[in-house]
């Protein structure tokens, strides 16, 4: 098994981050929980900081670590991992703070009191008295990034893009809308090169070129029906994780033409992905349990194409699964991926299905 460890986590799990050996962790109402991963089969609670309210979002740069919680945004000391220390808080009119990002010493973040929304900027060169430097009211957001001086938010049905270069007045650029709001809802984006990768609960993945800010447009997106949660992407390679299979890789080097590369089903829903060292840490949600599982992405099993029921077996329904996505030129049908639904896919799924599953 590709699994080195599982960590379940006291309440519920909404984000984390690696820094070396060392894994830090927003966990809702138990606070800011740090972890000892440099033996991945053993990982070792540290620390936990629960003098922040309940933490929805985590940063870490350097030996500081900021937390978005609901309680403005909280800034800690964790140069010590065993004695997280306070150093400073934003707070302001019952402000939570969610889709926490850092440059430099400038912190951008959604915040919402009272039904107000907006993307904030904060200056914490001084961690002790943080300081507001704008405000940029949207609507009710889903996610966040910044890369250079260009902010990436989501709402359910649209990407948007806004200039930051002058942190005091934030432009907006441009935004993209997919579809139509009755067959889309976002929910995660992430940003490498000129490319934003947002999975979409309704759809799959999209993949929007953003070289032209001021004019996002969609180059590709893949069609997955088991309400995919979140992207990570590392050099050419997309790894997704959906509600209902677990993790599928994908290589991207052609974003117009992705090739499915692996695949590993996960015990329960996979709800959001991180990557690193060849190391994908996932969430793994049941009932009552909050867990991160810890893969080897060297050891995850190779693909089995033709099990397009994902129940590890193939059969009748395979077949049935093929030809109703045949009929209905579904892009999982486009087995040699031409674009075109022919003999040639056919044939291409059926010398699939001859080679069996691993």
């Amino acid at each position: 098994s590709p699994i080195y460890s599982t960590i379940e986590t006291p309440n519920s799990l909404r984000e984390w981050t690696t820094i070396g050996s060392t894994l830090f962790v927003a966990d809702h109402d138990s606070g800011m929980l740090i972890y000892d991963i440099s033996d991945p089969t053993n990982p070792i609670l540290t620390s936990t900081y629960t003098d922040s309210g309940r933490v929805f979002s985590i940063f870490v740069s350097g030996t500081t670590a900021y937390l978005g919680t609901s309680e403005g945004l909280h800034i800690v000391d964790v140069s010590n991992p065993e004695m997280p220390t306070f150093l400073g808080t934003y707070e302001h009119a019952s402000l939570s703070v969610n889709y926490l990002n850092m440059v430099g010493t400038t912190s951008y973040f959604y915040g919402s009191a009272q039904n107000d929304y907006r993307l904030c900027i904060a200056d914490l060169t001084d961690p002790q008295s943080p300081t507001l430097l704008s405000t940029y009211a949207t609507v009710s957001m889903r996610d966040l990034t910044v890369v250079g001086t260009n902010a990436y938010y989501i709402t359910s049905h649209s990407l948007y893009t806004v200039d930051v270069s002058d942190p005091l007045t934030p432009v907006q650029l441009g935004f993209y809308t997919h579809l139509t709001p009755a067959s889309t809802r976002l929910r995660k984006i992430e940003v490498s090169g000129n490319i934003a990768y947002v999975t979409d609960d309704f759809y799959g993945l999209h993949m929007i070129d953003i070289s032209n800010p001021s004019s996002p447009t969609l180059l590709n997106s893949i069609q997955i029906d088991e309400f995919p949660r979140d992207v990570a992407v590392v050099n050419n390679t997309a790894y997704l994780v959906d509600n209902t299979y677990g993790l599928r890789s994908y290589d991207i080097e052609f974003p117009t033409l992705p090739v499915l590369t692996g695949s590993y089903k996960t015990p329960n829903s996979a709800f959001a992905i991180s990557v690193g060292n060849s190391i994908a840490i996932i969430s793994d949600y049941t009932d009552d349990t909050s867990s991160m599982l810890m893969l080897d992405l060297s050891d995850c099993p190779p693909i089995c194409p033709a099990d397009l029921n994902n129940d590890e077996d193939l059969n009748f329904l395979d077949i049935s699964a093929f030809l109703s996505a045949f009929s209905n030129t579904d892009p999982v049908a486009d087995f040699n991926q031409d674009g075109n639904f022919n003999f040639l896919d056919i044939s291409e799924y059926l010398n699939a299905y001859a080679q069996g599953c691993p």
